[in-house]
């Protein structure tokens, strides 16, 4: 899960800006020394009593404390933004133009943007944002879309309607050579592939997302 400093649905604790960049900074000395150069991903949080512009400002305020922790052991940090259906439940920003802004102001080389295509599929500006600022994506994921019917219901690659093909080609033609990953939640709905043979969960998703590359 993407971390923040504001407590959100998924994450409520620890509680208070202070303890959670605390968590924070230990998480990147466990780990950077084993994946020297990883990105770290973050989100906004939800905005203090829905005030979408005092929640931007804290959140670039914030990441340059991150941005310092993240340079001082070697890794990066990935701002995401999440789909508008947890708007002001875990995130304040719904678009890759948004959270570029944000990056933007940031100010920092170590920090950009993840690009979850399940969150932001359906931004019509995302493929020319992408083309604006190439050096700025510095992490990629997938899985595919159906109208949710909770906050964990993803889909398997091309079993959805993301045109899965057409955005990794966008990815790779702004210059974007990382990792691709696989991020689906699907619990709390009747065919959740959690339920399913989860290593043929991941062959069947290579598969898909060769199949997608090559017809995309």
């Amino acid at each position: 899960m993407p971390w923040s400093f504001e407590e959100d649905l998924t994450q409520p604790e620890p509680v208070g800006r202070r303890d959670r960049l605390a968590r924070f900074r230990r998480s990147v000395e466990l780990i950077a020394p084993f994946a020297p150069g990883a990105v770290f991903v973050t989100n906004t949080g939800p905005a203090p009593d829905g005030n979408l512009h005092e929640a931007i400002r804290q959140v670039v305020t914030h990441h340059r404390e991150l941005a310092d922790i993240a340079a001082d052991h070697g890794v990066r940090i990935a701002l995401e933004p999440l789909n508008p259906v947890l708007l002001n439940a875990e995130t304040a920003i719904w678009t890759y133009g948004q959270a570029l802004d944000v990056v933007q102001e940031v100010g920092r080389e170590n920090v950009g943007v993840c690009l979850d295509l399940w969150n932001v599929w359906q931004d019509p500006d995302l493929v020319p944002r992408l083309a604006g600022a190439p050096d700025r994506l510095f992490l990629l994921q997938v899985s595919d879309w159906r109208t949710p019917r909770s906050r964990m219901d993803r889909r398997g690659v091309g079993t959805g309607d993301i045109p899965v093909g057409r955005l990794l080609h966008a990815a790779h033609g702004v210059g974007y050579r990382g990792p691709c990953v696989l991020e689906i939640f699907s619990d709390n709905v009747p065919d959740s592939l959690y339920e399913t043979d989860l290593d043929d969960l991941l062959r069947t998703n290579r598969t898909a997302l060769e199949a997608a590359w090559r017809t995309g």
